[in-house]
């Protein structure tokens, strides 16, 4: 067997030694997260221009849809709980979200999803930030950053009935 045959053998050989490991690393080792469902999505604000809404506790529902590292969705303010006690929303007073994002896979810590949203309230309509680290299939948490009264908080979302 000549020389060049031997290189051209072994890299070819290399090549799919490569191919079949980052296949195997792809497909069965490093999952990438699938978080098309319906979330319960829970505020809590920490920081707010408004003083009323400091410890404002405030409950939306979001239905995520997924395409590769993409997200897009709706969404619904249903409750809040402040100190004058729990608001609950029927469905024509509820405010409306529209929602994209995207994922940040990572291979050496947890992933990571940022959400941008408006949202068409019933005073005004406003824009809210999520930055969020995927916890687990069924859960995601981190902060947010709001227009509403230049609010700052924490924010958890829980999925319901996994698809």
């Amino acid at each position: 067997m000549s020389e060049i045959t031997k290189n051209v053998t072994g890299s070819l050989i290399s090549a799919i030694v490569i191919a079949l490991v980052f296949g195997i690393w792809n497909d069965y080792i490093y999952k990438k997260d699938r978080l098309t469902g319906y979330w319960k999505v829970e505020y809590k604000t920490e920081q707010s221009s408004y003083k009323p809404y400091i410890g404002l506790k405030t409950n939306y529902e979001f239905i995520i849809g997924q395409s590769g590292n993409t997200i897009n969705g709706i969404g619904e303010k249903i409750s809040e709980d402040s100190i004058n006690g729990v608001i609950e929303y029927n469905a024509e007073k509820r405010g409306h979200v529209e929602l994209q994002g995207s994922v940040t896979y990572r291979a050496f810590s947890k992933n990571s999803l940022d959400i941008v949203y408006k949202e068409e309230g019933l005073k005004r309509p406003s824009s809210t930030i999520l930055n969020l680290v995927i916890e687990s299939k069924n859960k995601m948490s981190g902060t947010f950053i709001s227009t509403i009264a230049s609010s700052k908080g924490v924010v958890t979302l829980t999925r319901v009935n996994g698809i």
